[in-house]
Order: structure tokens, then C-alpha cells, then sequence
């Protein structure tokens, strides 16, 4: 074993000191150094009880920055922080209760205009859309408390507690911990706007609107159509106007089938309601995705596939040869039938399909789906289930479909999600990315010419094997008996080998093609780079096997615009088939990760009509018993709160995953097969390749840390 690996308790110690003290400079000294105070405010209500005065000045601990420097964290300064930050919360929770009613009154108008709307071309439709008026739920939620206070005076007026209970009753969670009875209304009331207040941002599958109407854009009113809001009457259009329909654009948010389509054979017209993808509200001008589209693009999306060999390097020493299965071969040099077009197949062996893997990619990367591309998804298929060491997702070209960065870094080992930001942050320089890409174009062609060794004693086998023109056949050609034939010489020649000598040359096949191509010396031979940039594919090498990998980034609108539209006409039951007839996003459930409370505050607080709206009204300051109208400061506060929890958020993340990132990095040293992992001989410090001149695990949770940022 090399002089690199950790085998001494005093490395091991002295690692585990540098890793954790990393680990806290960036998550707790980014906090002092960024305003990032969340996490201190918490640490300062787990201090221990201090036994003698504290002067202001005196530190309570410190901190170890990346940089190598210390700070010194005094009393004072977490005193002041608590101050702060609870502050900055009271004002954000306050401007939160303001914008529940503020956007509320926006959805009771518009839904009333919704409905006039809806039911302009429908006669006898009795369905009720509109929201109650904020009046009609106070009134409601009054005459509940009201009967609740009766019930505790019918039940104990006669002893003259009721009171006493009923305050008891009013002060549970269930009606907020209020103190009386105006407080226990105003928070029953504000719950309820709270259902329907945010609906602009949730999406759904809207199905009010029917075949006839999208199709033409618009709904033609059989009457006058109004609503009433406050005692007056709001006139939308006379009697054979045509109303449009501003939020529902064909092949963006909708698809329709063509006329042909089983379901306009099934259903009328004017009956089929098409599924719409749109944002819950009422609020026209609010309906559409496509502002969320553009902010969930931001965060680095993509969809994989993968292609899984179960070939992988042997832990005791990158020098032994890979830990390989005969039947791991049997499956790459066998012959199996592909499409090649209408009239012909090709016949190739399982090797030379590895290459040409794309998985869903396919039938994603371009709008429309050619009859080429479906060739290509097909031929996949077949790949997966003939050469690959698990198929159980060959039905969808080697893809789990849509998975959100944050859920896979969250659930997911390092081993398995470094390199996944590697890729989606791109090839690393000296400042950005983790693992350099090791370009190996021809890696399966000289991985192939490597493992024909194995045939040196059979001539003409390794002959037909080693052609490497496509072999065309008509579909209804006699091939059959012919490959059948060879691919039972090759499962038979590979049988009889001796153990020995197959594991010795197919696994040194593997050693040597994989090997990191610049390798000067003795230590860094046969060792592996973490990521292999084959063509358009990532090659990732571990312990538990290798993984080709097709990445789609879904980094524009054009590509998730095509996604969603895909997925729109299998809803909408359009003749549509690409071999998966199940949808790729979650539609409803998409931007969950993009639109949470912080998101919308921070949304409304940059809108200058809120802006308007929320400096009408009173704030208490907090902890003083004095009020003014809400200014520019006060809006500053929130929204630096807003970022301290974004702040705090990724903070605990990382902390969740640094036992994991500490086992990853000190097991991928001690094997030493990883060439990502350099050690200085000067220094007798490990840094990853590319990035020599930064300390190593500092840099690393940088990185992750700012993709998280992104994420």
C-alpha cells in the first residue's frame, strides 16, 4: 500500500481535525464573515450557563475560518445578533399576515370575475367557483367563537368559571394561543385566507375548459356576462362578445388532440374538457408557469440515464486486475438484433452498443420525435436488457425520470452525488467545479480490442468478433441461426477458461483502458479519474461498479418547454407515443422546491404595488409599545432575514452530509485508486487534481456550498 494512505492514529486524528475544522469555518464562519447569523443565535441558546460575570467583550468561543485565520466570537456580538434576528423575523412575520389579506382580496375579485366568465356559454351550469368575501368568513368564524363562548357559559355559568375555561379553550394551538376573543377570530380568519390566498403559487391540472373553447381561444357569451363585488356591478362583455382567454397558450400549457385522436371520437367537442397547465389562481395575468419555468431553470435540472456494467476496481490495490464476471463478457460479446430502419436490422454485439447509449435523451433533445430518434430509444431499450447488469429501467431507456438536485444530494452518497455536480457545474478550472474530465473518446473501442485477448486461442472467433463494420440484415433475412450459433461458441470458450487466466486478462483489460492516461510514476499507475467524458457521456468508476451516464440538461426554456408539452399530450390523451406513456415531470408538484413561503415573500416584497399596499399599514415595533407605517427599512429587514434562513438552510445541509463527505473522502484515499486525489510529497497535504493550490476540504464544501446556492 502506498505512503499516501492514512495509517497511523495520529493521521487519522489529525484528518478528522482538519476535515471537521473545515467543515465549521465554512458553514458557521461564513456565517460571521456573510451576515449569515442564524446559526449563531442557535448556538447562543445551547451555551452553557455561565457561573460569574460575563463583560460583554469577553469570547465565548471561536471559530476557524478556510482561510486559516480564527474569530473570535464575544458575547456582545451574539447578544446583538439575537436582537437582530429575532427582529428582522417579528417584521417579516408581520408583512406575511399583510400579504395573506393583500393577495386574498385579489383572488375573492377575480374569481368572481372567473365564474361570469366560465359560465358565459353555459346555461345551465350551477357549479360555484367564487371564493367567500373576507366579511362572509369573519362573520362565520365570529358566530363559531360566539357559539363556543355560549357553550362554556351553558357549562359552567353556574359556577362562574366559564370564563376562565373558555380563555383556556382559546389559548390551544387550535385557535392560535389566543388571549380573547378578537385574537382567537382574527386567527381562525386569517387561516382560512390563507388557504386560497397563495393559490398563484400552486399548479395544477386545470380542467374547466373544454376542447371547443381552447381550440378557438375564447369563450362566446350567450348573455351579458358581470359580477358584483361590494354592492357594484362590474360589466365584462355584452351578449355574443367573444372573451379571450389570455392564460392558455396551445402547445405551451395545453395540447390538443388532433381530431382524429380516440378521444374526440369518444367525447363531443364542446364536452371534452383538455387538461391545462396553469397556476391555481383566479388572477388572470397570474395563471400562467412561465415565470416559474424561467426561476426553476436556475437551479441546475436535468434528467439521466444510466447504463450499469457491474465491473469495478479491486479495493486491496489499483494494481490488481478489475473484478469481473464471465458472464459480465458473455453479455458484452454477444449478438443481439437492433433496428436499423423499416426494412432492416443490425446486428451487433453487446460492446459496441455502449457507445451509442443516449437513453431518454433521444427522444427529449428536439421537438417532435422523428422516426430516427425512436430508433435510437428503442435500440437503447434493447441494449439495457442485452448488456447491462440491471435492466430494471430499460422501459425507460435507462432513466428514473425527473429527479430534484436538492432530494438526490439529500438522499443520495457522496460518492454518488460529487460527481453529479461536477457534471451539471461543467468541466472544473482552478477556482470552479471538483473533478477534472479525462476526455477518452475511444475508451470502449480500446476497451473492446483489449478483452478480444481473451480469443487468442480461437482464431476464427476472435476474427468474426473483432469486425467492426455494422452488420445489415433485411428484416425477414435468415440471420438468426447464424449469431445464435457464435453467441453460443462465445458462452462456451468463456465457460471452459480457466479462472485464472480469465480474470487475470479480462480484468487487466479493464485496469489498463480505465487507467488515467497521464500517469507518470509507480503511485498514481492504474489509478482512475472519478469522471470520463466518452462523446456526449459521463463514465463514472467506484467500488460498486461503472455507470455511463447520459446527462440532459434541462438548462433552457426550449428543453422544458418540450418536456412539459410532451407530457401535456399524454395527459391530454393526443395520439402520442414515444414507448413511455407516462409523464416525465410531476406537474402539479414541479416548483415545489422554488415556490416556498421565503420565495413568495421575496417575490411580493420587490412588487412596487405590495410595496404601496404594505406601507399603508401599521407596524408595532417590536418589543415597543409604539406603531409607524411600514417603511423601506422595515422591508430591508425582512428581506435580510429571508436570506439569513436561505443561508442557514444551506448550512444545515451541509452539516447533515459531512460525516458522510469525511467517510467518502478518507475511504477514496485509503484505496488509492481515485487520481483525483493528489498527494504532495512538500507539503504532505492531499488537494484534488485541478484544484492543487487550495486546501482540499475547504474547497470542496465551497463548492458544494455554492451549488446549493444555485440548487
Amino acid at each position: 500500500m502506498s505512503n499516501k494512505k492514512i495509517k497511523t492514529t495520529e493521521q487519522q486524528s489529525r484528518r478528522k481535525k482538519i476535515l471537521w475544522g473545515a467543515f465549521w469555518g465554512t458553514v458557521l464562519g461564513a456565517g460571521v464573515v456573510a451576515g449569515i447569523t442564524i446559526p449563531l443565535v442557535q448556538a447562543k441558546n445551547k451555551l452553557p450557563v455561565i457561573d460569574k460575570p460575563i463583560n460583554k467583550t469577553d469570547n465565548v468561543f471561536e471559530i476557524k475560518l478556510p482561510n486559516g485565520k480564527t474569530v473570535s466570537i464575544n458575547y456582545e456580538t451574539i447578544d446583538v445578533l439575537d436582537k437582530n434576528v429575532n427582529e428582522n423575523k417579528y417584521i417579516a412575520e408581520e408583512i406575511q399576515n399583510h400579504i395573506t389579506e393583500f393577495l386574498y382580496k385579489q383572488e375573492y375579485e377575480a374569481s368572481l370575475k372567473y365564474e361570469a366568465i366560465y359560465k358565459a356559454d353555459k346555461i345551465n351550469d350551477t357549479r360555484s367557483i367564487a371564493l367567500p368575501s373576507i366579511e362572509s368568513i369573519r362573520n362565520e368564524e365570529t358566530q363559531k367563537i360566539d357559539d363556543l363562548e355560549n357553550k362554556f357559559k351553558e357549562q359552567f355559568g353556574f359556577d362562574k368559571k366559564w370564563e376562565e375555561k373558555f380563555i383556556n379553550e382559546l389559548a390551544k394551538d387550535e385557535y392560535g394561543r389566543a388571549k380573547n376573543k378578537e385574537e382567537a377570530i382574527n386567527y381562525k380568519v386569517t387561516k382560512r385566507l390563507e388557504s386560497k390566498a397563495y393559490l398563484r403559487y400552486e399548479m395544477e391540472m386545470n380542467q374547466d375548459w373544454t376542447y371547443t373553447e381552447l381550440k378557438q381561444g375564447y369563450v362566446l357569451a350567450n348573455d351579458d356576462v358581470y359580477y358584483t363585488i361590494d354592492g357594484k356591478k362590474v360589466e365584462i362583455a355584452k351578449k355574443g362578445d367573444k372573451i379571450a382567454l389570455p392564460f392558455a397558450k396551445e402547445n405551451f400549457n395545453f395540447v390538443l388532440p388532433s381530431e382524429t385522436d380516440p378521444e374526440l371520437k369518444i367525447n363531443k367537442p364542446d364536452e371534452f374538457k383538455v387538461p391545462l397547465y396553469v397556476t391555481k389562481s383566479f388572477v388572470f395575468d397570474q395563471k400562467s408557469p412561465e415565470a416559474y419555468i424561467k426561476e426553476w431553470i436556475k437551479k441546475k435540472q436535468f434528467i439521466a440515464s444510466d447504463f450499469n456494467l457491474n465491473i469495478k476496481p479491486d479495493e486491496k490495490s489499483k494494481d490488481n486486475p478489475w473484478i469481473i464476471s464471465k458472464d459480465d463478457v458473455i453479455k458484452l460479446f454477444k449478438y443481439s438484433t437492433y433496428e436499423k430502419d423499416e426494412d432492416n436490422v443490425s446486428i451487433e454485439l453487446g460492446i459496441d452498443r455502449l457507445n451509442k447509449f443516449q437513453g431518454l435523451s433521444s427522444i427529449l433533445k428536439e421537438d417532435g420525435l422523428s422516426k430516427e430518434n425512436q430508433i435510437k430509444a428503442k435500440n437503447d431499450k434493447m441494449a439495457l436488457i442485452n448488456a447491462s447488469s440491471s435492466s430494471t429501467n430499460a422501459n425507460k431507456y435507462g432513466s428514473e425520470g425527473f429527479k430534484n438536485v436538492k432530494s438526490l444530494i439529500k438522499n443520495s452518497d457522496p460518492q454518488s452525488f460529487l460527481p453529479l455536480i461536477s457534471i451539471l457545474q461543467g468541466d472544473a478550472t482552478a477556482d470552479t467545479g471538483i473533478f477534472k474530465y479525462e476526455e477518452k473518446p475511444t475508451l470502449f473501442s480500446d476497451l473492446k480490442t483489449k478483452l478480444l485477448v481473451l480469443f487468442d486461442n480461437n482464431v476464427d472467433l476472435k476474427t468474426e468478433l473483432s469486425k467492426s463494420e455494422e452488420i445489415i440484415s433485411a428484416n425477414n433475412g435468415d440471420y438468426t441461426y447464424k449469431y445464435s450459433e457464435l453467441n453460443e461458441k462465445v458462452a462456451k470458450y468463456i465457460n471452459e477458461m480457466e479462472e485464472k487466466d480469465f480474470n487475470k486478462i479480462a480484468g487487466e483489460a479493464f485496469r489498463d483502458t480505465f487507467a488515467f492516461a497521464t500517469s507518470t510514476n509507480d503511485n498514481e499507475k492504474n489509478k482512475v479519474s472519478t469522471i470520463i467524458k466518452v462523446n456526449n457521456n459521463f463514465v463514472l468508476v467506484s467500488l460498486n461498479g461503472i455507470i455511463i451516464k447520459n446527462v440532459l440538461q434541462l438548462n433552457s426554456e426550449e428543453v422544458v418547454n418540450r418536456v412539459i408539452r410532451r407530457d401535456l399530450a399524454i395527459k391530454s390523451k393526443a395520439n402520442y407515443s414515444d414507448g413511455i406513456n407516462e409523464t416525465i415531470f410531476d406537474l402539479e408538484t414541479m416548483f415545489n422546491e422554488i415556490l416556498t413561503k421565503n420565495y413568495q415573500l421575496n417575490d411580493l416584497l420587490k412588487q412596487d404595488s405590495f410595496k404601496a399596499y404594505i406601507k399603508e399599514k401599521e407596524l408595532k415595533s417590536y418589543q415597543k409599545d409604539e406603531t409607524h407605517k411600514f417603511n423601506d427599512e422595515d422591508i430591508n429587514k425582512a428581506l435580510k432575514y429571508l436570506n439569513s434562513v436561505e443561508q442557514a438552510n444551506i448550512g444545515e445541509e451541509l452539516r447533515n452530509k459531512a460525516k458522510q463527505i469525511e467517510e467518502y473522502v478518507s475511504k477514496t484515499i485509503s484505496t488509492n485508486i481515485s487520481a483525483d486525489f493528489i498527494y504532495d510529497q512538500n507539503t504532505k497535504q492531499f488537494s484534488i487534481r485541478g484544484h492543487e493550490n487550495k486546501e482540499m476540504i475547504s474547497y470542496l464544501f465551497e463548492q458544494i456550498e455554492n451549488f446549493l446556492k444555485q440548487a
